[in-house]
């Protein structure tokens, strides 16, 4: 079977990256409800889910990461005037040993689209020569195969909790000279 191909008339978007600003906000949190609900619907109890969300993205909560982490944004850049809309985002938490990806959610209908993998090109030009770690809900369908494509090695795994929910977590590494 042939590999599916991009007609000739349709050229891809090309996808923007920068830092996110307060003015971001609204939207990073649309794409974080959004995309949480959709992934993780049939791993964790639906009101795990709405506590966590409640507690980790309200309003005040995402204005807070944006100013205590590194946070990128990404789009698809639109032809007409060059604007693009936020439609992923990636949190870090730089250490001293590592780069934490503290999160990285695309909008659910764009997933493929390469705005998970810029934001990642992005990080990892931000801090040559520095590990990156990712943690992943075990057997997380979407997030571990998008690592391992990238180059990440599963390590330790943990528990922790989410909304109160229970839950087996695995970092994945990513070593900057491995």
């Amino acid at each position: 079977m042939e590999p599916a191909s991009t007609p000739p008339d349709v050229v891809p978007a090309r996808v923007v990256v920068r830092d996110a600003a307060a003015g971001d906000a609204t939207d990073i949190r649309a794409v974080a409800l959004a995309a949480w609900r959709l992934t993780y619907q049939n791993r964790l109890p639906p009101e795990a889910i709405e506590r966590f969300l409640a507690r980790a993205y309200s309003a005040e909560r995402v204005a807070l990461r944006i100013r205590r982490h590194r946070v990128l944004v990404a789009g698809r850049a639109r032809a007409d005037d060059g604007g693009w809309p936020v439609e992923a985002f990636a949190e870090l938490a730089v250490h001293h040993d590592h780069v934490q990806l503290v999160a990285l959610y695309v909008i659910a209908g764009l997933r493929g689209n390469g705005l998970g993998s810029a934001l990642l090109d992005a990080v990892i030009g931000a801090f040559p020569g520095r590990d990156l770690a990712a943690d992943v809900l075990e057997d997380n369908d979407l997030a571990e195969p998008f690592y391992a494509a990238r180059g990440f090695t599963p390590g330790e795994s943990h528990t922790d909790e989410v909304g109160g929910a229970p839950v087996r977590l695995r970092r994945w590494w990513l070593k900057a000279n491995g």
